[in-house]
């Protein structure tokens, strides 16, 4: 079937159309789809006019639309252009299938333009995020315009489409609500090898349980110890902090050591450190929030250090940081910033468990984070909230820890099982979790259920012209 995707927006700094887009694009040429990707690189502007093929994948990137970029109505203008220009290319191309990724802003104008068409072709809407007033916009700085212009977007695109797909279980069951005849699909984020290439030697895999022993741990901490100043926590920034990470353990350790035993570690004894990675971008989970869940923690546990991986749009970290101090726990936590997604493992394969803390919010029940594949390949016990799709990756004592509720108190007891689960030895729920993602989870499996879905809608649309 000759299919074309149309992105929310370029593949940077968002993850949607890198780690949703691209991967189920993948995965469908694969199996013989014709895939076009269409994307509208407004915030990610140095790609404006590319073009390249990505496994098979046609990847056009819109070229930059000549309207005024003026404050207040620039962005607007520039959004409806690149979205005209998407529509046309759909008319031009003649797909039997569009579908449409996120049914507001840029994709969302292209699929009511789309829609319009008298010989349009089938559109498929995927929904990824609660976008409206009770969702995801809570998270942002919008103007109650704006808001008001995404609440309409939204459920007009899902009254004009052929069928959907949902990265989780509460957009599943939404678009059911409004989907009368048509297809609904939970297609939930997950396992790209693509995108792990750079992982693949340092994480830890099932194949090595049995070599594991102590690793960089304890060289990464030295390093974090003698450039953190006692009295309060950094914020590491970006690339400087993780450069400095590689040459020191670069400096310290052989290529045969760093390619099989980089990041392999047993619990040694007591009085070793217990690494705890906190992975969040901070809408998740409250600043007052993640204070009493590090204070408790480390009242627990006299050994840990908390390492904690991401950037909030709103400088969020820095609250955390200045809201730590405070509370006198600046010299247990340290911070590394937004990173890279190649350069993560530089962080996540270091930890001892990691803590995936979610508030039970519309936003967070609907969103469906690849954070959970991501640690779940790399080996690491992953703790976190039973909220939306947390159920769907992890299954408490089998490819991770649930905690009661949301609460601090309960995320403190589910990582202090998981801490103790190590005394003794898990790497059997590590390799559990591993095969879940890269198997359960590999999006060639994910997407199996499409070809029917897009064949229906298809002939949804034949049999309305007729």
């Amino acid at each position: 079937m000759d299919v074309v995707f149309i992105a929310p927006f370029g593949f940077e700094p968002k993850n949607t159309t890198s780690r949703r887009v691209m991967p189920m694009a993948r995965a469908l040429v694969s199996v013989g789809h014709r895939i076009r990707v269409v994307v509208p690189p407004y915030d990610d502007p140095g790609t404006y006019g590319d073009t390249w093929e990505d496994g098979g994948v046609e990847v056009f990137c819109l070229p930059r639309p000549s309207v005024s970029t003026a404050p207040v109505v620039g962005m607007p203008l520039v959004q409806f252009a690149l979205a005209r220009t998407a529509a046309r290319l759909v008319e031009e191309w003649r797909p039997d299938l569009v579908h449409v990724f996120k049914p507001k802003a840029v994709s969302g104008l292209a699929q009511m333009l789309i829609s319009r068409n008298k010989n349009r072709p089938a559109i498929v809407l995927d929904m990824d995020d609660w976008e409206g007033r009770d969702g995801w916009s809570k998270n942002e700085d919008y103007s109650r315009f704006l808001v008001q212009i995404f609440e309409f977007q939204e459920r007009l695109g899902m009254r004009y489409c052929d069928a959907f797909t949902t990265a989780s279980c509460l957009l599943a069951e939404r678009a059911s609500q409004a989907a009368d005849d048509r297809d609904v699909l939970h297609i939930p984020n997950g396992y790209d090898p693509v995108a792990y290439e750079s992982w693949r030697h340092w994480v830890r895999t099932s194949e090595s349980v049995s070599e594991r022993k102590l690793g960089s741990r304890q060289a990464y901490m030295k390093f974090l110890r003698s450039i953190m100043p006692p009295s309060r926590p950094v914020i590491y920034r970006d690339e400087e902090f993780f450069k400095a990470i590689y040459a020191q353990r670069k400096e310290t350790r052989s290529d045969r050591d760093r390619q099989h035993d980089r990041f392999l570690f047993s619990p040694a004894s007591e009085s070793d450190l217990r690494i705890v990675l906190i992975y969040t971008r901070f809408f998740d989970y409250g600043i007052t929030e993640c204070v009493k869940l590090i204070q408790a923690l480390a009242t627990r546990v006299a050994n840990v250090h908390f390492v904690v991986l991401g950037a909030g749009k709103f400088r969020q970290e820095e609250d955390l940081a200045d809201a730590l101090r405070e509370s006198g726990m600046g010299g247990r936590v340290s911070f590394t910033g937004w990173m890279p997604f190649e350069e993560l493992d530089e962080v996540i394969a270091a930890s001892h468990v990691a803590l995936l803390p979610l508030a039970d919010t519309l936003a967070n029940r609907a969103k469906c984070s690849p954070r959970y594949v991501d640690l779940m390949y790399a080996g690491v016990p992953v703790v976190t909230t039973p909220v939306g799709e947390a159920r769907t990756y992890i299954t408490d004592g089998v490819t991770g820890y649930l905690s009661e509720d949301s609460s601090p108190a309960a995320l403190v007891d589910a990582a202090m099982r998981a801490l103790e689960a190590q005394r003794y030895g898990d790497e059997d729920l590590r390799a559990v979790a591993q095969v879940r993602a890269t198997h359960d989870f590999a999006w060639t499996r994910l997407v199996e259920p499409l070809d029917g879905l897009y064949e229906r809608a298809v002939c949804r649309v034949a049999s309305e012209s007729m």
